[in-house]
């Protein structure tokens, strides 16, 4: 069957729509309306992966060890054809009736902890999240029945269900349950939302659904999501211009299907998921040089200026990325930088929806008991309960929530099990080039990540070094009234198991955000069309009052920076791990830090050295030979220069960072971008880079921020 043909989008719809949603702020960006807005979520398919009642049924038939229940549901399928999806719904839970209904609860409650809560999309889940979080009421409206989903607290954030409502009659398989009310699908989702209070259509509301079914739903709200969409609704999303959302499924693309019949129908036949491990051994080499392949196949897409085709590998590469942690997502996300460049994508590093979340790692039953007993063993977290799903997942860190009741919720941040050895495996395998080695450029872009992150991803993997760095901080900014937030973090680890607990600041990742007030100005023509990822996040933060402008936050960004540099010799990398947020509140808004994986940790003299450089260190010095080394400079690239020490601190050191708080290092004067430009290569990727590690990620933090603010017109 060949490939549908899309119909072209109305851009000047989605332009006059979003711009005049932002035209309705007012001086200090709150929106004049004064409705709580309404997020509807589907569940299958948008939340979780799948069906979830085939969920529900082959964890049912293992933990009971029922395999004649396989036998029933293969029998049924045909009479689907003549009875209907709601008398096939119906018979797939008449395999409950031998259960009571307290042990049907029990089996309910085991079946959320431990298989359901393991099976989200984290890149949705942190969405729903941001929802709430923003004030949003969220509601999860869904076709499947609602008995199973009656602890959806170890995954999602409160809310309401609509679900289709079932009565168990009997205690055999043939005494099908009785429909309660009426299948909560299609038209019938707007009927029950109504009886329930909510009023449809609404402005402000904001819907996600996969099925073409829902389109109802997604007609009536202001701002609809189609997520992983089939090929109908698909169709129906690129003629109304909403949003299409495709997070990372387990298999590939092209085999989804299979892989998904394989794995439910088959159990233990087909595929193994969800993923509790990290790749190890001949698996992981085995990926790695597929990852190669697809990295070769993304750079040769872009010389032919294939977009369409550069972006489809660049999914299949996040997929491979996020499966094999370690250093690969990081990897991937740095050499599809030049690409981007190459085909004229205004993205910056870091702002891209590829590799943000990706794959989660699932956790065993002792495995998410361990991770309670870690929650409580940070103050203030006694009584707290962890939600099991987790809602960020990096190379190196998984991230959970954490409810307290009344009080601010926090945040687990697990260290991946296995990943060490993960790491040391992808730093010290020289085959995992051999695919790479073709093209010189790709090459050399290759072996300078691989020596910069060779010295510097096992600190990044030292939690009590993150710890420390935050105690640093935080005395730097002991007052959230300065506008910049740096939370607490506590060392927790059980059953070898380890991590931080740390406050939550929720909000906007900075990169994210800076994309946002890119595109923004960019839309000012008239001429220019909006992407779909700055429809989605414009459509996310349409309601949220003080959003800060692009002056103001570099201000703020400069005063992170520069205090955390001249007053701690520390570094701080935001153009990579590090996860920075826009915490937006009803008293204004923060600037908040949390992750500090990539910092660059000097010794405190340098920033002083490198300011007053000339009294401090002067002419043949061995102070001048020790500021060398603490900024990375090694003997044989001092004896490269011949002792010319004074010179090489001149041309890479003392016109960038000798600078004031204020100033921010020079990013006043780019007469230096000519100098960056030779010293980086062309598209940053390192090729010809005389800098050692560390300062190397200093200058690709510059370099990021001069290309982020300078988009959003703060660079001037």
């Amino acid at each position: 069957m060949g490939s549908a043909q899309f119909p072209p989008v109305d851009h000047s719809v989605r332009v006059s729509d979003y711009l005049s949603r932002l035209m309705k702020l007012d001086s200090r960006g709150t929106t004049t309306s004064q409705e709580r807005p309404v997020a509807y979520f589907d569940f299958d398919d948008t939340l979780v992966f799948a069906d979830s009642m085939l969920h529900w049924q082959r964890w049912y038939a293992r933990r009971r060890r029922l395999w004649s229940v396989a036998l029933w549901i293969w029998g049924i399928l045909p009479i689907r054809l003549l009875k209907g999806p709601v008398w096939m719904k119906r018979a797939y839970m008449a395999t409950c009736n031998r259960e009571t209904l307290e042990s049907r609860a029990n089996l309910v409650r085991q079946f959320s902890r431990e298989f359901l809560s393991q099976t989200g999309f984290a890149e949705m889940l942190e969405r729903i999240w941001m929802h709430f979080n923003l004030g949003h009421q969220v509601v999860v409206v869904t076709a499947s029945p609602s008995f199973y989903l009656a602890h959806l607290e170890d995954l999602l954030p409160p809310h309401e269900l609509v679900a289709t409502e079932l009565d168990f009659q009997g205690r055999h398989v043939w005494n099908l349950p009785e429909l309660v009310g009426q299948n909560v699908k299609g038209h019938g989702k707007l009927q029950v939302l109504a009886q329930r209070g909510f009023s449809l259509p609404s402005t402000g509301s904001y819907a996600y659904s996969d099925h073409i079914s829902d389109a109802p739903l997604l007609e009536s709200v202001e701002f609809a999501f189609a997520v992983r969409p089939d090929e109908e609704l698909e169709f129906l999303a690129r003629q109304k211009g909403w949003p299409i959302l495709k997070p990372v499924e387990p298999w590939s693309e092209e085999k989804t299907r299979l892989s998904k019949a394989l794995w439910l129908v088959f159990g233990p036949l087909g595929p193994s998921w969800p993923h509790s491990k990290i790749p190890q051994g001949k698996a992981r080499r085995r990926m790695w040089h597929r990852w190669s392949e697809l990295v070769v196949s993304a750079w040769k897409e872009a010389a032919k200026e294939n977009r369409q085709g550069f972006s489809e590998i660049c999914r299949e590469l996040e997929r491979v990325s996020t499966r094999l942690k370690g250093i690969a997502p990081r990897m991937a996300r740095a050499l599809v930088q030049k690409p981007l460049i190459q085909l004229g994508h205004s993205a910056q590093p870091g702002l891209d929806r590829v590799w943000a979340t990706g794959q989660s790692l699932a956790m065993t039953p002792s495995g998410l008991d361990a991770l309670q007993k870690m929650v409580y063993q940070s103050p203030g977290c006694e009584a707290a309960r962890l939600v099991l799903a987790p809602v960020g997942s990096d190379g190196l860190y998984q991230t959970y929530r954490i409810r307290r009741g009344d009080r601010s919720d926090r945040i687990l941040k697990l260290l991946l099990p296995g990943i060490r050895e993960a790491v040391a495996h992808d730093l010290e395998t020289e085959g995992n080039r051999s695919a790479l080695a073709h093209d010189p450029n790709l090459r050399r872009a290759w072996e300078g990540l691989l020596a910069e992150f060779r010295p510097n991803v096992e600190s990044e993997c030292d939690l009590q070094r993150e710890v420390a760095i935050g105690e640093r901080l935080r005395k730097l900014f002991p007052d959230p009234g300065t506008g910049i937030f740096v939370p607490q973090a506590d060392l927790v680890a059980s059953n070898g198991y380890e991590g931080l607990v740390l406050e939550t600041a929720d909000g906007f990742p900075l990169s994210a955000y800076l994309a946002y007030l890119r595109e923004t100005r960019r839309l000012r023509d008239p001429k220019q069309e909006p992407n779909a990822d700055y429809d989605a996040f414009a459509a996310l933060i349409a309601n949220a009052p003080h959003l800060p402008q692009g002056r103001e936050l570099s201000g703020r960004i400069w005063k992170l920076l520069s205090r955390t540099w001249f007053d701690s010799g520390l570094w701080l990398t935001l153009s990579g791990t590090e996860d920075v947020s826009v915490v937006v509140r009803e008293e204004g808004w923060l600037l908040s830090m949390s992750d500090f994986a990539g910092s660059v940790q000097f010794p405190e003299w340098c920033p002083h050295a490198l300011r007053d450089w000339s009294v401090v260190c002067p002419e043949g010095s061995a102070e001048l030979v020790d500021l060398c080394k603490a900024m990375g400079w090694g003997d044989h690239h001092l004896e490269a220069y011949h002792g010319k020490h004074r010179s090489l601190v001149e041309m890479v050191w003392h016109p960038v960072l000798a600078g004031t708080e204020q100033t921010g290092f020079a990013f006043d004067d780019w007469r230096l971008d000519g100098r960056l430009t030779s010293l980086l290569g062309p598209g940053h990727q390192y090729e010809n880079w005389p800098v050692p590690e560390p300062c190397r990620r200093v200058f690709r933090t510059l370099w990021w921020l001069r290309r982020c603010l300078a988009a959003v017109g703060m660079a001037d």
